[in-house]
C-alpha cells in the first residue's frame, strides 16, 4: 500500500520484521493526517492541502497528490494528504516539512486545527446530614 516491502529473514521469522525501503521501487507513499475544525470552509481546506503538496520540492508531481476526507471525528473532519516521494531516506524530513507547511498554510487561510473539546458537568453535592447537637 505504501510501496514498502517487508522482508522476513528465516532466522528472525518469529520475532522481527526487516523493512527494505528500496526493494524493487524506491518511491514511497506518505499519508499525513490532520484534523480540521467543522467551522472551516471545506473547499478552502482541500485547496490549501493541495497547495502544500504542490509547493514541496520533494513531493512527486506525478502521480498527483490526493486530499481525502477520511471521517467525521469528535472534534474535527479527519483529513488525509497522500503524497509520494522518490527518496525514502527523506521520509521523516519530508513528513516534518509537510506538517510545518500545513500549520503555516492553515494559519494564513484561517483554517483551525482543533483540539479535543470536553464538556464538564458539575452537580450539586448531596445534602449532608446536619451534625448532632452536642451536650
Amino acid at each position: 500500500m505504501n510501496n514498502v516491502a517487508i522482508i522476513v529473514p528465516n532466522l528472525e521469522f518469529i520475532s522481527t520484521n526487516v523493512i527494505n525501503w528500496s526493494h524493487g521501487d524506491i518511491k514511497v507513499r506518505l499519508d499525513i493526517d490532520v484534523g480540521v475544525s467543522y467551522h472551516s470552509d471545506l473547499d478552502r481546506v482541500l485547496k490549501a492541502l493541495h497547495e502544500v503538496a504542490d509547493e514541496c520540492k520533494d513531493v512527486m508531481k506525478a502521480p498527483k497528490s490526493d486530499v481525502l476526507l477520511m471521517s467525521f471525528g469528535d472534534s474535527a473532519w479527519d483529513m488525509r494528504l497522500r503524497i509520494r516521494i522518490e527518496d525514502p531516506q527523506k521520509y521523516n524530513e519530508v513528513r516534518s516539512d509537510i506538517n510545518c507547511a500545513i500549520v503555516r498554510k492553515f494559519r494564513a487561510n484561517n483554517i483551525e486545527i482543533p483540539f479535543p473539546q470536553r464538556d464538564w458537568q458539575v452537580r450539586s453535592p448531596l445534602p449532608l446530614p446536619l451534625p448532632l447537637a452536642s451536650n
